[in-house]
């Protein structure tokens, strides 16, 4: 899986970019064939206090997409990886089903 982290117009710290990765990584074991995984950070407001983290993943040729606006980054990503986990999940049950019905209809 191809894991891209982006940050626009700042920078952001290793301990968060690092807490992104290992969150992201996490989806290997619940979704097999993902493709890519792009992490976008980025702060709204004109204060800019508001940090928002934006995950789009790709697999099984499927776009998953989320973003969290949060005060920290960390609780955005928490947030955010939440989010794609079960839109992930429901993929997944997805396939399973359909895989279930077209192998009943072969057997018919």
């Amino acid at each position: 899986m191809d894991i891209h982290v982006t940050a626009r117009s700042i920078r952001i710290h290793k301990a968060v970019k690092e807490h992104a990765l290992n969150q992201i990584l996490k989806f290997e074991h619940l979704f097999d064939p993902i493709q890519r995984c792009d992490v976008i950070f980025s702060r709204e407001g004109k204060t800019t206090e508001t940090q928002v983290v934006e995950i789009v993943l790709y697999a099984a040729g499927r776009t998953l997409m989320t973003k969290e606006r949060t005060d920290d980054f960390h609780k955005s990503i928490d947030l955010a990886s939440d989010k794609i986990e079960h839109q992930l999940s429901t993929v997944k049950s997805k396939l399973k089903t359909r895989r279930k019905t077209a192998a009943k209809k072969t057997l018919k």
